[in-house]
């Protein structure tokens, strides 16, 4: 069993923060003891329960269990930079608390000196003594510091990671903090991250640093599409594609779908864009002028937005009235919200996107997408036939492959299928098995 503390700078709903608690819960289902330490208090949005401590995060070191912590995971290079400086720079009184061993080991080195001290009086001059006494003073000095030292590395390197979801240097407004993200990846420490891709991309931003993969889960019990396309393996009838009539989603147990819900047959007249529109990869603004020019070229499209904060307003000003705008829906809110509507979800974002789960969480739900041609929503699965792909900002295109989608039947149903099935490679109990083999190659 390990014991493992995540620092959380806040605990507001995003997805962000929803992995790190999904982390916290799965490990400590797997028997470890894990602990969120966060200035916030716990969020009642996440429907699970782990343990958490409201904290302001420059006294972690304070929390009654400190010394028998064996992993802490600082989820921002903030926090990375705080616990670094303060288990590598802080002075040997304070360390000292860090490795209690250390107090006996050093008192029994000063009482073996006094020891020696006291024989050296016996025999030699005052001038004798005093000289030795000065050489054995900085001998003495120089093996305390080197011992607390190679503690203070060790302590580091055996403790102390990075969980990383995204680069926040590909954000414009993290621009001010350029400084500091730089140095938090160019520490020496170990950094996990929730994709392959991810860890490839930072690893040639920094050469010779640790980056190691535990892969993103994803919440079945939560997003999950409707009944009938969950409990069953669905194949289309090619035959009904050659006939004047409507396409047939055919069951393998030979019995037909009830095609009357439109989320699979008829058009779709749904539009989801998920996001905050002030984030500048989220690029929201492109998904809402993207919405407005398939509306121009087909009336019935209405756009359901959903944002952890209510910028309704400055997007109105940009294409007009909004026909739903929810904010700060549960992630529960969000599984029945795809369920009940279905639709189309549309993800302008750029390259800078860590990975993009709420995309993943539509396709479970049996949400077709759009998605930008990036390289996390490339790396969902292999091939990549989940989707349509549009480049990053054509607005025109991306209204295109809305109208597609839309008014294309099989591909729709295509997508739907695929998407489903892509959710199922994601589970948190892959990504645990994969945090434990992290944290064991770490400790090693």
């Amino acid at each position: 069993m390990m014991n493992i503390v995540y620092l959380l700078e806040s605990t507001d709903l995003c997805g962000g923060v929803k992995v790190v608690f999904n982390h916290a819960a799965s490990l400590t289902e797997r028997g470890h003891f894990v602990v969120v330490l966060s200035p916030d208090p716990y969020p009642a949005w996440f429907g699970k329960q782990v343990a958490f401590e409201r904290i302001d995060l420059k006294l972690f070191h304070k929390v009654p269990f400190f010394n028998d912590i064996d992993f802490i995971v600082a989820t921002s290079p903030l926090h990375l930079i705080s616990v670094y400086n303060y288990l590598f720079l802080n002075s040997a009184s304070t360390l000292s608390d860090f490795n209690p061993s250390k107090n006996h080991q050093v008192k029994q080195h000063q009482q073996e000196s006094i020891t020696q001290k006291q024989h050296i009086t016996q025999k030699q001059s005052i001038t004798q003594k005093q000289s030795i006494t000065q050489k054995q003073s900085i001998t003495q000095k120089q093996s305390i510091t080197q011992k607390q030292s190679i503690t203070q590395k060790q302590n580091i390197r055996q403790k102390l990671v990075h969980f990383v979801q995204g680069y926040e240097a590909d954000c414009a407004e993290a621009e001010p903090f350029a400084q500091m993200i730089t140095q938090a990846y160019s520490l020496d420490i170990p950094k996990i991250t929730v994709s392959n891709r991810l860890s490839q991309r930072l690893s040639s931003l920094y050469p010779g640093k640790n980056f190691m993969t535990c892969g993103q889960g994803l919440e079945h019990e939560i997003f999950y599409p409707q009944e009938k396309l969950a409990s069953n393996d669905i194949s289309f009838n090619d035959s009904a594609l050659s006939s004047n009539l409507s396409s047939d989603y055919v069951l393998s147990s030979n019995s037909t779908l009830d095609y009357e819900s439109k989320l699979y047959t008829n058009a779709i007249e749904t539009i989801f864009l998920i996001g905050a529109f002030d984030i500048s990869v989220k690029r929201i603004s492109d998904g809402l002028y993207a919405f407005k020019r398939s509306s121009e070229k087909k009336a019935n499209f209405k756009l359901v937005r959903v944002s952890a904060v209510d910028t309704r307003a400055k997007e109105e000003e940009l294409i007009g009235k909004i026909d739903e705008y929810h904010t700060s829906l549960t992630p529960c809110e969000v599984g029945e919200l795809f369920r009940k509507t279905g639709g189309i979800l549309l993800s302008p974002s750029s390259e800078g996107e860590g990975f993009g789960l709420p995309a993943l969480e539509a396709m479970a739900c049996g949400i077709p997408t759009v998605l930008t041609d990036i390289p996390s929503y490339r790396s969902f699965s292999s091939p990549d036939d989940y989707s349509l792909f549009v480049p990053v900002g054509n607005i025109e295109q991306m209204a295109d492959a809305i109208l597609e989608i839309s008014e294309n039947q099989r591909l729709r149903y295509q997508l739907i299928k695929r998407g489903i099935d892509v959710s199922k490679e994601y589970s948190y109990s892959k990504v645990v098995e994969n945090l434990e083999m992290c944290f064991h190659d770490k400790k090693e």
